[in-house]
């Protein structure tokens, strides 16, 4: 898939999680690590969903992979603490 198409599904997860349609922003997302499993926005975005969620085990795994992808892993460490 091309580039376009993930930014798409990113669009389509975005108004998902606005729209309260969790369940779809999650399946949109789970698609784009499918395809770009080094995707930083992705695994944070995921993260982001499901703390929300208070999913806290999924929440950490996601924020932690997006840690060791960032170049500057701040955000991610400071998601990381709030899900501590």
């Amino acid at each position: 898939m091309k580039a376009v198409d993930t930014e798409l599904y990113f669009k389509q997860a975005e108004e998902a999680f606005e729209l309260g349609n969790l369940e779809l922003a999650e399946c949109k997302l789970t698609e784009i690590l499918t395809l770009e499993p080094e995707s930083l926005r992705a695994n944070n975005n995921l993260g982001r969903l499901y703390f929300d969620q208070r999913k806290y085990y999924l929440a950490a795994r996601h924020f932690s992979q997006a840690q060791q992808l960032s170049a500057s892993p701040e955000v991610q460490l400071n998601h990381l603490g709030l899900v501590y």
